[in-house]
């Protein structure tokens, strides 16, 4: 799963991990978590079938209760995977590329921020 790769670059960045720790999840926030916080999910997954590359999007939501962490933490999320390549062994997965679509700051309720990102990967399982 290509998600679980992009996490587990994200987790090799000590500065990054500094900053929201293990608090990493799929899809949605737990109800009683500790900010910053990170939640990831596979917004569309098409797949070549002549090449079998996979071209996902990948959104990352980055949750804090002050505006600037939150800014700083997508900063340093992006800069690490914009332009990546490489190959992950211990998820199967070939990393052509990581394209950096977008973000944008989101308002939550209770005096929380949001920065959510986009991201396209051309990837192949190996």
């Amino acid at each position: 799963m290509i998600e679980v790769a992009i996490v587990d670059l994200i987790t090799k960045n000590s500065g990054i991990i500094a900053l929201i720790g293990d608090r990493i999840y799929p899809l949605r926030l737990p109800q009683d978590v500790i900010f910053p916080a990170m939640t990831y999910s596979v917004i569309s997954n098409p797949e070549g079938h002549i090449t079998h590359w996979g071209n996902p999007r990948i959104q990352l939501d980055v949750f804090s209760e002050r505006f600037l962490e939150g800014r700083d933490i997508a900063t340093r999320i992006k800069n690490l995977l914009r332009g990546y390549s490489g190959i992950d062994n211990t998820n199967a997965v070939k990393i052509k590329q990581i394209v950096f679509i977008n973000w944008q700051d989101i308002p939550e309720m209770d005096n929380l921020y949001r920065v959510s990102m986009d991201f396209k990967i051309l990837n192949e399982t190996i």
